[in-house]
């Protein structure tokens, strides 16, 4: 593979020089000491031959926009802090809540109970006294409305009551 940069065989030969350039002390020649220099010349072109330096000005405008950026830096970190004591507010109130929640589930299971389990078999009871003294006492009264009508259609009653 000639022109393959991944060639197994180039990228070996690579390393092999690489090696012995820092062996030597030497530094290749397509790597470049400092990115941050101007080649060519575009210096010369746009400052002429004096020296390139930052004004102080700029300087004191590179602090202002650090101020600036660190001021809106701790605006976002007092944001950051405000949203997480309220989002520990809303996780303690939902926390309450759950527990009120709770809380009231039980109650009614404790109603549920008390009316299913204690309520509803005494009332049951107390109408099946209630039912069977009823249905003596209209037993009793038709007795007593039997003996009545024996009395009042025999004509020994009249005969006792005329006397």
């Amino acid at each position: 593979m000639a022109g393959n940069p991944n060639c197994p065989q180039k990228i070996a030969t690579r390393e092999n020089k690489k090696i012995q350039m820092k062996a030597i002390g030497q530094t290749p020649t397509t790597q470049t000491m400092n990115s941050n220099i101007w080649t060519g010349d575009t210096t010369r072109r746009l400052f002429g031959n004096a020296k390139t330096t930052q004004p102080i000005i700029l300087n004191k405008v590179h602090d202002n926009n650090n101020d600036e950026l660190m001021k809106k830096l701790d605006s976002i970190e007092n944001n950051i802090q405000t949203i997480l004591k309220q989002q520990a507010e809303v996780i303690q109130l939902i926390n309450d809540t759950n527990i009120k929640i709770n809380n009231q589930a039980t109650e009614i299971l404790n109603i549920n109970y008390i009316l299913n389990d204690i309520v509803c078999p005494l009332l049951k009871d107390i109408t099946n006294v209630i039912y069977t003294q009823i249905t003596t006492q209209q037993k009793q009264q038709n007795i007593f409305t039997e003996i009545m009508r024996e009395w009042t259609t025999t004509p020994i009653l009249d005969d006792l009551l005329s006397k």
